[in-house]
């Protein structure tokens, strides 16, 4: 509940941001009303609370919200970062499922004098230049660190495999070099492998069924989404392996 609250009140802040951004940058011309954009890969959990966050800032100040999700698609982000534009939104902000996402949006939008907000972009689009209004962003390194230190003090001995959202994002990326560089440096928990499951649940299920049947020796599942995580507990408690012997390490919102 902290991590969610804590990530409410920061898009709450960066829409605050943008929003004395589009002020000051006004023309002096009859007051319309604002329109805001959001720009998404999917609607799960993860993604979802940051959107709502960012509706109820916005509605706070009577703003009304463009949402286009892109299902892990980059054609589909392109198209709905052109859409924006030509909408003429008064400001938006992109969470992207990939490095260059954020970067693509923040030059179109610098191009039309549009105020962006990136939310997750690992400063992939500060670290290029781009005018932006505002970055949000966690440590995932130290957020990798914490799950293995979190292995090592409670299940000593044991070994992890890594489900990860998709190897293109780089917060995934992060969270995965730093946990298994962690886990090798405190010499507790051996890492046998990583797979991907395009933050799909029902790819997630599939994956972790095949592992099931592998032989890979592992006791402890880590999974990078709350969704899918959930899919995952469902299906091991239903095989009676959950907790006997397969402990599963989710990311959450909540």
């Amino acid at each position: 509940m902290k991590r969610k609250i804590a990530y409410v009140l920061t898009l709450l802040l960066a829409i605050m941001v943008l929003g004395m951004f589009v002020v000051s940058c006004g023309s002096g011309e009859e007051e319309k009303g604002l329109v805001y954009g959001y720009i998404a890969p999917t609607a799960d959990t993860w993604y979802q609370m940051n959107i709502d966050g960012f509706i109820l800032g916005a509605e706070a100040d009577g703003v009304e919200v463009l949402v286009y999700y892109t299902d892990m698609d980059v054609e589909k982000e392109l198209a709905a970062i052109e859409s924006l534009i030509n909408a003429g939104v008064d400001g938006f902000c992109i969470f992207s499922f990939n490095e260059m996402g954020p970067v693509a949006a923040a030059r179109s939008a610098a191009e039309h004098n549009i105020p962006i907000v990136v939310a997750d972009s690992v400063g992939s689009a500060l670290g290029r230049g781009a005018d932006i209004v505002a970055a949000i962003d966690f440590d995932w390194t130290e957020m990798g660190k914490t799950y293995a230190r979190w292995m090592a003090e409670n299940r000593p001995g044991e070994k992890f495999f890594i489900m990860t959202g998709t190897l293109e994002s780089v917060p995934c990326q992060r969270v995965n070099e730093a946990m298994i560089s962690e886990a090798e440096a405190l010499g507790v928990n051996e890492f046998v492998g990583l797979r991907d499951y395009s933050y799909n649940p029902n790819e997630a299920v599939s994956i972790a069924q095949d592992l099931l049947e592998s032989g890979i020796d592992f006791t402890i599942l880590f999974i990078m989404d709350e969704t899918a995580g959930g899919a995952v507990i469902r299906m091991l408690g239903d095989r009676g392996v959950l907790n006997n012997p397969i402990t599963v390490i989710k990311l959450v919102s909540q």
